[in-house]
């Protein structure tokens, strides 16, 4: 087997490294999201339950 090696474009690496990280930003914030997502469905059930006074309740 025979390895070539190549130069590498340091503009291409920059560039390939700041995708990495705006995705990486984009997984953190998506995640956070989806979290948030559970919490109020969770709210949502506890709240159906009667575990605990509902929003609209209050607003009555």
């Amino acid at each position: 087997m025979q390895v070539r090696l190549v130069r590498v474009d340091p503009a291409r690496a920059r560039e390939v490294a700041d995708l990495m990280a705006a995705c990486e930003r984009l997984r953190q914030e998506a995640d956070r999201l989806l979290t948030r997502v559970v919490d109020l469905l969770h709210e949502e059930v506890r709240d159906a339950r009667g575990d605990r006074p509902s929003l609209r309740s209050t607003l009555d």
